[in-house]
C-alpha cells in the first residue's frame, strides 16, 4: 500500500486539489461505521458512487436500495465491522456527461480509501457504461472490486484492462444481439432495416435505445459467415412524426424492420404501417425493449381509442424482445423496505409508478451476490485477500435470488435470458413464443403454436420477395404492368388519340436520334481531358515522360488512401476544384476511350447539371494516380462528408487494370 501511494502521489494530489477548488460543493460523502463483532476477521469498507439523480438509476432511486441490501446482509450473514461510504455527485447528467464527471468524483473516492488503508474496499456504482469504463481504470490501479448495476458494454469484458469490474446489468445488449441473430437465422432473414429513435423526450431511456441499436448492428455485421444487409433510418420522434416516410423508404429495401423506440412510438409506427398495407403478412417487425423501468410502460395495442382495431391487426406482425423481468411479487418486501428507507432517511417519496424499477433490482442483486461471496471468502484463513482474486470468485457462477436466477460468465459479465413475445389473437395478450437461454446460448420454443402462427397463415415472411423489392425479377410481373386501352364508340376520339400517340412516338424517336448523335460525337473527342495550362497547385507537379495530349503529373502519396486535394482551375472556369483520386495507377486517355462503359460514365457525369451537384470538369490521368476533377465545395466531397458523420456510401467506379 505504501509503494502504491508513493507511486501515485502526483496524480492523487492533483485530484484532491482539483476537488477542493472545483467540486467540493457538488459532492456529498456520507460515512456509516458498524462496530466490529468479537469474531470479525477482515474489516470491510463499502463505497457506493452515484452521479446525478434521475428517477431510474439516480441517487433517490438507487441509494435506498443499497441501504436495504446492506441491512439484509447484516441480518442474513451477520455482517459487522463494516464502514459504509456513499459518494454522491449532485446534478442531472446524460451518460457521457456522467462519464466525464468521474474525474472530479475520483477525488472524494480516493480520500475515503486513504482514511481506511487496512480495510478491504469494495465499490458499487449504478452508472452507465461510460461511467464504469472510466471508474474501471481507477479501481484497477487500487485492486478494488467494482460491482456495476447497469453498464453492459462489451469493452468491460476485457479482463486485462478491467480485472476487477463485474457487471450485473439486467439489460444485456450482448445476449440480446446473440438471441436476435438466432431468430434471424431460423427464418433466413438477412435484409434488415433499423429504425433508430433518438428519443430526446425520454432522456433516461435514451441511452438504452441508442446503445441497443449500435450494439446490435455492430454484432450482426461482425457475425460470420452470414452477411447481413442493414439499412439504418435515424430519427427523433420528439420532432419527427412522419413515420409513413420512413416506412416507404423501407419498402424498397427490406421486409424485416427492427424498431428501437418507446412503446408509445412503436404503436404509432405500427398503426401507420397498417394504413400503408404493410402489415399484410409480407412484413415482420422486431422491437427491442428494456426490462421494466419508470417512464417506459409496456407494449400495448389496446389504449381504448379509435385506433385499437387497427393496432390489434397491426400488432399481429410484431415480435418484441427483452431480457427477463424480475418476479415482482417476490420483490415486494425488499421494494417496500427501500420505500421506507427513502422516506425516513432521504426525505423522498418514491412514486408508485416508479417502484417497479429493474435498475434498482439489479443494484440489489449485485449487492446480494457480493454478500454471498464475502460470507464465504472472508472467513478463509491463511489466504491473502486481493480485489482481483475476489472478483474471480464470482466468475462462471450462477446465483439464485427471489427476483430471478442469474449467471455471471467467465469474463465477469452477467448473461441474461431473452424472451420473444407475440400477440395471441385468442387471448389478445402478448405471450412468450421463444426464449433464449443465456447459459446454453440456444433459442427454444416456449409456445410452439404461437411461434409458428403468422398473419394470413401463409408462413413467416420471406427475406426477399419472389419478384424482388421493385418487381423486376419476374417477367410475368413486368408484362402484367402493360396498360390496357379502353375503346369507345366515338371513333373521332380514338382517331385523335392515335394521332397524338404517333406524334409523341415520332418526336421521341427524333429526340433520341439527336441525343445519340451528340453522344457519339462526345465519345470521339477527349472533352474530359484537362490541359496542363488550366490546372495549378501549390504542390510540385512534374511532367511525366508518357506521351499524351492530356496533363500528366506525379505526386508522392499513399495510394492505399483516397487522395483529395484542392487545386486551382484557370482559363474559362477560373475557380477552385477538388481533385479526387479514383485509381492508384496511370490510365491513358486512349485506354479510357476504348472502354465503352467509361465513356458512358463520363458523359453521365457531364450531363449532371444541378445547383446542388458539384460540376464535373474532367479527368486528370497522372503518372501514379488517375484523378477526377470536380467543382470545389467548402465541405469536401460526398464521400468525405459521409466518412465524417460515420455513414456508409458504397460507390463502384470500375477502371481497367492496365499499368498496375
Amino acid at each position: 500500500m505504501v509503494d502504491m501511494v508513493q507511486k501515485y502521489i502526483p496524480v492523487l494530489f492533483f485530484h484532491i486539489l482539483y476537488c477542493k477548488l472545483h467540486c467540493a460543493r457538488g459532492n456529498t460523502v456520507k460515512e456509516i461505521i458498524s462496530p466490529p463483532a468479537s469474531n470479525a476477521s477482515v474489516p470491510l469498507h463499502i463505497i457506493t458512487v452515484i452521479n446525478g439523480n434521475n428517477n431510474i438509476f439516480g441517487y433517490n432511486a438507487i441509494a435506498p436500495v443499497y441501504d436495504a441490501a446492506l441491512a439484509n446482509a447484516k441480518k442474513t450473514f451477520g455482517f459487522s465491522n463494516v464502514t459504509y461510504t456513499m459518494v454522491y455527485k449532485r446534478g442531472s447528467f446524460l451518460c457521457w456527461e456522467a462519464g466525464a464527471e468521474m474525474l472530479t468524483t475520483s477525488a472524494p473516492i480516493f480520500e475515503s480509501i486513504m482514511k481506511r488503508p487496512n480495510d478491504f474496499t469494495v465499490m458499487f456504482a449504478p452508472g452507465c457504461s461510460l461511467e464504469i469504463i472510466s471508474l474501471g481504470d481507477f479501481v484497477r490501479e487500487w485492486d478494488i472490486p467494482l460491482f456495476s448495476a447497469i453498464a453492459s458494454d462489451r469493452l468491460l469484458a476485457n479482463k486485462k484492462r478491467y480485472p476487477t469490474v463485474l457487471t450485473f446489468a439486467a439489460v444485456d445488449h450482448n445476449t440480446v444481439s446473440q438471441s436476435v441473430q438466432l431468430l434471424l437465422e431460423k427464418y433466413k432473414w438477412r435484409t434488415l432495416t433499423f429504425f433508430c429513435d433518438s428519443l430526446t423526450q425520454y432522456p433516461a431511456l435514451q441511452t438504452y435505445y441508442t446503445m441497443s441499436c449500435s450494439n446490435m448492428r455492430r454484432n450482426l455485421e461482425a457475425y460470420l459467415p452470414v452477411q447481413y444487409v442493414i439499412s439504418q433510418l435515424d430519427f427523433d420522434s420528439k420532432s419527427f412524426q412522419d413515420y409513413g416516410y420512413l416506412l416507404r423508404r423501407m419498402q424498397s429495401s427490406s421486409r424485416v424492420a427492427v424498431l428501437f423506440t418507446h412503446p408509445k412510438i412503436l404503436r404509432q409506427i405500427m398503426i401507420t404501417a397498417k394504413k400503408l398495407n404493410m402489415t399484410n403478412g409480407d412484413y415482420i417487425y422486431l422491437s427491442s425493449q428494456p426490462t421494466q423501468v419508470p417512464t417506459l410502460g409496456t407494449v400495448e395495442w389496446k389504449l381504448l381509442d379509435d385506433h385499437d382495431n387497427a393496432a390489434f391487426e397491426a400488432f399481429q406482425s410484431l415480435i418484441y424482445f427483452n431480457n427477463v423481468n424480475p418476479n415482482w411479487k417476490n420483490m415486494q418486501d425488499i421494494l417496500g423496505m427501500s420505500e421506507r428507507i427513502s422516506e425516513t432517511f432521504y426525505n423522498t417519496t418514491i412514486p408508485k409508478s416508479d417502484v417497479e424499477n429493474d435498475m434498482a433490482v439489479a443494484a440489489y442483486e449485485s449487492f446480494s451476490a457480493f454478500a454471498q461471496i464475502w460470507n464465504d471468502v472472508a472467513t478463509r484463513r491463511g489466504q491473502k485477500l486481493t480485489g482481483s482474486a475476489f472478483a474471480r470468485e464470482l466468475w462462471n457462477r450462477t446465483f439464485v435470488f427471489p427476483s430471478r436466477s442469474m449467471y455471471i460468465s467467465e469474463n465477469g459479465m452477467r448473461r441474461t435470458d431473452v424472451t420473444f413475445s407475440k400477440l395471441n389473437k385468442t387471448s389478445e395478450l402478448f405471450e412468450v413464443a421463444w426464449q433464449f437461454d443465456a447459459i446454453s446460448s440456444t433459442l427454444n420454443e416456449i409456445t410452439p403454436a404461437l411461434a409458428e402462427s403468422w398473419y394470413g397463415n401463409n408462413g413467416a415472411p420471406v427475406d426477399v420477395p419472389r419478384c424482388g423489392f421493385h418487381q423486376d425479377l419476374c417477367p410475368e410481373a413486368l408484362s402484367g404492368n402493360s396498360l390496357s386501352v379502353k375503346t369507345y364508340g366515338n371513333h373521332a376520339i380514338t382517331g385523335v388519340t392515335i394521332g397524338v400517340s404517333c406524334c409523341v412516338i415520332i418526336l421521341a424517336i427524333g429526340l433520341f436520334i439527336v441525343w445519340k448523335r451528340r453522344f457519339r460525337h462526345d465519345d470521339k473527342r477527349l472533352w474530359w481531358c484537362l490541359e496542363e495550362s488550366l490546372l495549378q497547385t501549390k504542390e510540385s507537379l512534374k511532367t511525366s515522360n508518357r506521351s499524351s495530349s492530356c496533363l500528366i503529373v506525379s505526386r508522392s502519396t499513399d495510394v492505399t488512401v483516397r487522395h483529395e486535394q484542392k487545386l486551382q482551375l484557370f482559363g474559362q472556369y477560373d475557380q477552385a476544384v477538388w481533385a479526387e483520386a479514383i485509381a492508384p495507377y496511370y490510365v491513358s486517355p486512349e485506354e479510357i476511350t476504348r472502354q465503352k462503359y467509361l465513356r458512358e460514365t463520363l458523359n453521365v457525369l457531364k450531363d449532371m447539371n444541378h445547383n446542388n451537384i458539384g460540376r464535373f470538369f474532367g479527368v486528370l490521368p497522372a503518372a501514379s494516380l488517375t484523378t477526377l476533377i470536380f467543382e470545389f465545395g467548402s465541405r469536401g466531397t460526398l464521400l468525405r462528408f459521409c466518412r465524417m458523420i460515420g455513414c456508409c456510401l458504397i460507390v463502384k467506379f470500375k477502371l481497367p487494370s492496365y499499368g498496375k
